[in-house]
This record gives C-alpha cells, structure tokens and sequence, in this order.
C-alpha cells in the first residue's frame, strides 16, 4: 500500500456505467475512489491517503483505500458570490455518489431528508 499527501483540484462522481470516481491532485495525478469516500473530499484541501497501484494496458491506476485530513488542514473560504453554488455543488455531487452507491433511500422523504442533512454538514464545514 502506497501514501501521499495530496491537494485536491477536482472531486468528480463516477461517470454513468462506471463504480469509481475520480480525485485530481494538484500535481495532476488521478486516483480513483469508491462513492463512500467521493464525499470526504473537498477541492482545495489536503488530504493524507492510502492507496494502491495497479496497471493495465501500459496504464497506472491509482485507488484509493484509505483517506484522512493532512495535518494543519486549512478552511475552505468561499467567496460569497459563489456560496449558493458551493453549497449546490457539494450536494449534489454527494448525493450522486451516495444514491450510486445505494446508501440512501431513494423516496421523497429519504432524499429530502439526505439533502438536508449534506446541507448542514456543508454549512458547518466552511464557518
């Protein structure tokens, strides 16, 4: 098992048809990761992680296991303009990841419910 300290870029769901997401480091390195753990990561964070390294067709590809903050881990600031749009973007694309991987009840009330809940967890992550 290989470990890194990355600065996450881009957090994006799995494509249709696809089980894994993908993580871009500021480095430009890609590392794929389960819907579980999709959520944990924040653009603009750091982040210590676990992962393995597999190759197929001459292609390295990069899993992650394990993920935990990095030491010191500043706060996202978002500038006001664009809180409204944070905020969105966070829940949906968490809400994607977790319906994918069947962790929600996908019912009015259990998205409803879902929704709210990723709400505050975002609210409280960035004051």
């Amino acid at each position: 098992m290989n470990t890194a300290t990355i600065e996450v870029q881009t957090a994006d769901p799995a494509p249709p048809g696809k089980k894994l997401g993908k993580i871009k480091a500021s480095d430009g390195v890609v590392y794929m990761v389960w819907p579980d753990k999709l959520g944990l990561f924040r653009p603009g964070n750091r982040y210590e992680i676990q992962f393995s390294e597999d190759e197929f067709n001459g292609r390295t590809y990069r899993k992650i296991a394990n993920v935990k903050p990095a030491q010191s881990q500043p706060k996202v600031s978002v500038p006001k303009q664009d809180a409204a749009n944070a905020e969105h973007d966070f829940v949906a694309r968490t809400l994607a990841a977790l319906i994918q991987a069947c962790a929600v009840e996908v019912t009015q009330r259990g998205l409803a419910d879902t929704v709210r809940m990723l709400r505050t967890v975002y609210r409280e992550s960035v004051t």
